[in-house]
């Protein structure tokens, strides 16, 4: 390829739309990544998993009781 003077072309694969220029207050980080909590109802853990399927994808929101590991919502 040198000899040739040929080249590769490099694309980017991935692209970020997230818009990071915002003015939104962060809000603290009251856990500081200790997830155990000392009484129920305290701490609340949640997470949005997306499903692929074959009509689209789909998501599930769940709720989680660090005090009770158990799903609340």
């Amino acid at each position: 390829m040198h000899d040739h003077q040929l080249r590769s072309r490099v694309t980017r694969k991935y692209q970020a739309i997230t818009n990071s220029c915002y003015t939104w207050p962060v809000p603290e980080n009251v856990l500081n990544q200790t997830f155990t909590a000392d009484r129920p109802h305290a701490v609340w853990m949640a997470d949005i998993p997306n499903i692929p399927t074959e009509e689209g994808w789909l998501y599930l929101a769940s709720l989680q009781d660090l005090y009770t590991q158990k799903i609340v919502g």
